[in-house]
């Protein structure tokens, strides 16, 4: 099964891309009947059926706010549920729970998380396109930031709903 490759809407890739060894122990694939699962014990399991993914709705509203790029990193740029922080030659961006931002910081508030399940191996190519791909023919806006280890999607709170649909008819699995 490790020889076959996976294809669809994301790309084409094999265990090998994927970092797996068929002739280790800690990896292994199976069949089911939503296609295949590898599974690794450092990446745990990816659903690959079609390049279907997993996502979850984190809690919380957040807020998108832009600094001078000399800005130093202020104390309220803090979360519970998720935080990130680009510094650029043009500008320091801070992403947090909107309750933290102050009211005279440039922000765009209102956004909802969508935290895909990773991890996603580097070489792993179109997972972001799976997921925008949907949003985008349904009319969503999103701001995307990605980690070592995975991605986030932001979407204005307004369209979570849409953004599920969507997402659900693509065939991605919601997970919490």
């Amino acid at each position: 099964m490790y020889g076959d490759s996976v294809a669809g809407s994301v790309g084409s890739f094999t265990a090998a891309d994927l970092g797996l060894d068929a002739n280790t122990s800690s990896s292994s694939a199976a069949e089911s009947d939503r296609g295949l699962t590898l599974s690794d014990p450092v990446l745990g399991n990816l659903v690959l059926d079609d390049n279907r993914l997993r996502y979850s709705v984190l809690e919380g509203r957040f807020a998108v706010c832009r600094l001078a790029p000399d800005a130093a990193i202020p104390e309220w740029a803090s979360g519970v549920h998720f935080l990130s922080i680009t510094r650029t030659a043009n500008e320091l961006s801070i992403v947090c729970e909107q309750e933290f931002v102050p009211a005279a910081i440039h922000a765009e508030s209102d956004w909802a998380c969508l935290q895909l399940q990773g991890p996603f191996p580097f070489e792993m190519t179109g997972v972001l396109a799976a997921i925008l791909n949907p949003l985008a023919a349904a009319e969503v806006g999103i701001f995307a930031v990605s980690t070592f280890d995975t991605d986030y999607v932001l979407v204005k709170a307004d369209r979570l709903q849409a953004a599920k649909d969507a997402l659900h008819n693509a065939g991605h699995e919601r997970t919490g």
